[in-house]
């Protein structure tokens, strides 16, 4: 489920949660707030920024990243942050694609790479291997996990396109 959907989808179902997504694509942001003047939903706000230098004060009870670990190359980094936009319980659902066995940066070496050319620039393919995240799930590491409740309050999506 793409950033737009899924904000939709949690805003209309959840109506008492507020949901804020962050992508980098001006258009895409356009696209979602058309859909929620359409469904007159008030409680979406969409954040169009790099992640990578993103500064939020706010806290959020569930953070769902859709397709965007593979956006990004470090990973410790980037969970760091996240860690310190999530409420002490809150938990985090990545989903990102991946290579069953290995792990490899997107380099344009040759007239072949057309899908680091054109859509993973300066990214990383993660393995399907659990570590991805070293020290399993816990708060310390800093990720919560946990398959339960998705929405409480705050929702805040992450996306790369």
């Amino acid at each position: 489920m793409w950033l737009g959907l899924s904000s939709l989808y949690i805003a209309r179902k959840y109506a008492n949660c507020s949901v804020t997504g962050i992508c980098n694509s001006t258009t895409q942001k356009a696209y979602i707030e058309e859909r929620c003047s359409d469904f007159q939903l008030s409680n979406v706000k969409i954040i169009v920024a790099d992640i990578s230098k993103l500064e939020m004060e706010a806290s959020y009870d569930r953070i769902i990243s859709i397709e965007m670990f593979e956006h990004m190359k470090n990973y410790k980094e980037l969970l760091k942050k996240i860690s310190t936009w999530m409420k002490q319980d809150g938990l985090l659902f990545v989903h990102h694609f991946c290579h069953k066995v290995f792990a490899y940066h997107f380099e344009d070496l040759s007239d072949d790479d057309w899908i680091t050319r054109y859509f993973f620039s300066g990214g990383t393919m993660p393995s399907a291997n659990p570590s991805l995240f070293p020290g399993g799930c816990s708060r310390s590491q800093p990720l919560a996990c946990e398959r339960d409740a998705l929405c409480t309050d705050k929702v805040c999506f992450t996306s790369a396109y």
